[in-house]
């Protein structure tokens, strides 16, 4: 048997030890929901206007006027965005300046911005798995920390991330940095600040992240042979898990009436990959 090499990210990694049959839908199909247009833009419009915070900050070594900078430069990004419109483009640039506003003293410099890693994580005489990521910031940090790794997050309802997350324990592969910092940027009008923008921080110890390289190791020895014999078990319980999976609609119809079902809900977008994920 010939050996297999394999590219990965943690879309891939997340969907398949979720649920066969979405990865199916969404990796092999390449099908995807009409109605997630709105979170997927809105997320894209956060990069962007801390991607632009970040490069101005690098020449200007000025906060505020790096913020000013960033939020006028999100102004402009939102109508290329069809899936936000002009009500909610303003409250996403209102909820960037308080959070500009609330990290007006951050410590935190700029690396490195919006960069895609990718490393061989595990070989044998069987399998070479490529794994990628995008790196949304590296960041001086303090003594403990000389260097971090930051992910941003826009969110609705109030979560916490797991340190077992295979995005965040495959970025400490990639670039062999221990600290994560998860920065949460939540939209709940109820909210004050200090509750809305929360900078999490998760840290990773070689043996954590080796063992993450070896269960991801198995998982994707799996994926390898159920994509050869073009089967895909549907794990029942995870269809309710966490507000319900995105291709439940087709799964919960009789198999005849599905493919009526993907016509109506799901576009066929281009096949996902990982190293353009920044595209």
């Amino acid at each position: 048997m010939s050996k297999k090499f394999v590219k990965i990210d943690s879309q891939i990694l997340n969907s398949w030890s979720k649920c066969e049959t979405e990865f199916k839908y969404m990796f092999v199909r390449n099908l995807r929901p009409y109605d997630d247009a709105y979170p997927l833009a809105r997320g894209q419009l956060i990069h962007n206007i801390k991607e632009k915070y970040y490069e101005e900050y690098k020449a200007t070594k000025n906060r505020m006027k790096s913020a000013i900078m960033a939020v006028e430069y999100g102004r402009s990004k939102i109508s290329m965005y069809d899936a936000i419109d002009i009500p909610h483009g303003m409250e996403i640039l209102d909820n960037m300046r308080e959070y500009f506003n609330y990290y007006s003293n951050d410590k935190y410099i700029p690396v490195e911005v919006e960069k895609i890693h990718k490393k061989v994580i595990f070989e044998d005489d069987d399998i070479a798995i490529l794994y990628v990521g995008k790196i949304d910031a590296t960041l001086l940090g303090d003594e403990q920390f000389p260097l971090v790794i930051m992910d941003h997050k826009g969110y609705d309802r109030w979560f916490d991330p797991l340190v077992t997350d295979n995005q965040f324990t495959g970025y400490a592969k990639l670039v062999d940095i221990p600290c994560v910092i998860v920065n949460k940027i939540g939209f709940q009008k109820s909210y004050t600040a200090e509750k809305k923008f929360r900078r999490v921080k998760l840290v990773y110890t070689p043996e954590k992240v080796e063992e993450w390289v070896h269960n991801t190791a198995r998982l994707v020895k799996d994926m390898v042979f159920f994509l050869e014999e073009g089967v895909f078990p549907m794990r029942r319980s995870q269809c309710g898990m966490y507000g319900g999976c995105n291709y439940l609609k087709i799964c919960e119809l009789d198999p005849r009436a599905r493919d009526m079902m993907i016509d109506k809900f799901y576009k066929v977008v281009e096949p996902w990959n990982p190293e353009k994920v920044k595209e």
